[in-house]
């Protein structure tokens, strides 16, 4: 650039985007700078976009040397000193100010200095000090001397400090000596501190020291369960934390670093003596909480201490259960081998069968065949697992369950087989699979009065028309689609959406639907078409709302 000046001076333009080049050099980019400024200062306009760009440069830049950083001036400061006339100090400008990592304090003080009636010091600023890593207490520290009357240490704040790894133990005890009445420590600031690899445990270490009241129920201890900062568990047991103590919901730390999966946090908490049987406000042991997370070796160390493998939550649900419709193959595995009920139903009458087959997890489905689950289990619905693999399309779990002598003819409490909830859903593939098995019924007709062609037709899907079609010996009247429901405008399958429990047709996003609020929980849907026949759920004294689909 020297070389370009000093031949053809005359010649350049300094445009924004060579400013903006120069300040995001990152080799050598304070000596072009400094050549510009020198050279062409008449020509360069300092606009926020280039500002933000020095402030990012000087945050990230590593230098040769302590020297280098002493002897170069940053390039901020040297904006302001010859340009300063020439910025607008927006929002941005002041964020960035605060947040620079090499010398923020330096420029935060030349703009309080020079621009201080412009400039507002905002919630974001205060965070953007907060989160400072190099000289994050010095910004503070500042803010609060010359503009104290103008900041809140809102939640935000607290939690970036906690957060912050190399400065935040001098940030969280400036804030505790000039704001302590400000501050509420939450289980986000917590959670922040015990995940703070470098600085965490001073951070926890000054806020259990200066007794700082805790937010909302819950305990310090339990917020760093979470995260697994196996130092910070430590050190808030050894001030005295009640390893037993739990939340608002029956939580435990030991609970949540089960669900979680920190091997050495569990390991840590039973040492100290844990209760491994105390289960939540609705009932779930941390056995369940690992089985559910598919977490192999903290369950297999929660049983090996003595959790009771067949212990169930309020809805009857036990760590076979969990782990079963969540797929945790290895899990499933050691509860087997433990000992777990594998007939045990949930207050729903779902064996772990049915929820691997709803869930589309065929290893876990094998693996519980294998073991001698049955394959008439049926829920409160009377569905069993090849139902429900069926209404989802699952051809490789239906053939597993089909393998194992399911019965394809088994029909739920509306009256409708396999067969049926796969052509409803425009299944082509998993009817045909159905259509080979012995002793199909193929003219079965469910409580709305329609069978598997009917349905088939509804859905719109060409191919499982043309499969059942050529299955039936004269299609006849079973063909039509006369008796209720003849709308042909089916909702094509998606897992993603809310499903009827009656006919189990997927409901559009948008549309209404019938809700009991007793049946499964109150996840019982009933669409507009099968409310309007006449059909109920599980109890026709129940009362069903109407709302609009999720």
């Amino acid at each position: 650039m020297e070389l370009l000046l000093d031949r053809r001076d005359d010649q350049i333009t300094i445009t924004a985007e060579v400013v903006k080049a120069a300040v995001g050099n990152k080799r050598n980019g304070k000596e072009v700078m400094k050549l510009l400024l020198d050279r062409k200062s008449d020509q360069i306009t300092i606009t926020e976009e280039i500002i933000n760009a020095v402030g990012e440069y000087g945050s990230v830049e590593i230098q040769s040397s302590e020297e280098a950083i002493t002897e170069d001036e940053d390039e901020v400061i040297s904006l302001l000193n010859q340009q300063g006339n020439q910025i607008t100090i927006t929002e941005e400008v002041v964020n960035v100010a605060a947040g620079n990592q090499r010398n923020g304090k330096e420029v935060m003080e030349l703009l309080l200095d020079r621009r201080g009636d412009e400039i507002t010091i905002t919630a974001e600023v205060v965070e953007a000090a907060a989160g400072n890593e190099e000289n994050g207490k010095e910004v503070m520290e500042l803010l609060l001397d010359r503009r104290g009357d103008e900041i809140t240490i809102t939640a935000e704040v607290v939690e970036a400090a906690a957060g912050n790894e190399w400065n935040g133990g001098k940030l969280m005890e400036l804030l505790l000596d000039r704001r302590g009445d400000q501050i509420a420590i939450t289980e986000e600031v917590v959670q922040a501190a015990a995940g703070n690899v470098w600085n965490g445990t001073d951070v926890m270490a000054l806020l259990l020291e200066r007794r700082v009241e805790f937010a909302d129920g819950w305990t310090p201890l339990n917020a760093a369960s979470i995260v697994g900062h196996l130092e910070v568990v430590r050190l808030i047991l050894a001030k005295g934390a009640d390893v037993t103590a739990a939340d608002e919901d029956g939580w435990t730390a030991l609970h949540e670093a089960s669900a979680n999966g920190h091997l050495q946090v569990v390991k840590l908490l039973l040492d100290k003596g844990a209760d491994i049987t105390a289960a939540d406000k609705w009932g779930w042991p941390p056995l369940s909480l690992a089985s559910n997370s598919g977490h192999v070796e903290i369950a297999q160390l929660l049983l090996d201490k003595g959790s009771d493998v067949t212990a169930a939550d309020e809805d009857g649900m036990t760590a076979l259960h969990e782990a079963s419709a969540n797929g945790h193959l290895p899990v499933v595995k050691l509860l087997l081998d433990k000992g777990a009920d594998i007939t045990a139903a949930d207050k729903w009458g779902w064996p772990p069968l049915n929820l691997a087959s709803n869930s589309g997890h065929l290893d876990a489905v094998q693996l519980l065949l294998d073991k001698g689950a049955g394959v008439y289990g049926m829920d409160n619905d009377g569905r069993t697992g090849l139902f429900h693999a069926a209404r989802r399309g699952d051809c490789q779990t239906v053939q597993a369950l089909l393998s194992n002598k399911a019965s394809v003819n088994f029909k739920d409490r509306y009256d409708a087989t396999p067969l049926i909830a796969a052509s409803r859903n425009g299944h082509a593939n998993t009817v045909e699979i159905l259509l080979e098995a012995e002793d199909i019924c193929i003219d079965c007709r469910d409580k709305l009065g329609q069978t598997a062609l009917c349905w088939a037709r509804k859905s719109g899907n060409d191919s499982t028309v043309q499969l059942l079609l050529r299955h039936f010996e004269g299609a006849g009247p079973q063909g039509s689609s006369a008796h209720g429901l003849a709308d042909n405008n089916s909702t094509p399958f998606d897992l993603d959406l809310s499903w009827c429990n009656v006919c189990t047709i997927c409901i559009p996003d948008g549309k209404a639907y019938y809700q009991c609020k007793s049946c499964n929980a109150g996840d019982f849907q009933i669409c507009l078409d099968c409310f309007d026949v006449g059909v109920a759920c599980q109890d026709n004294a129940h009362k069903w709302a109407l709302h609009e689909s999720d």
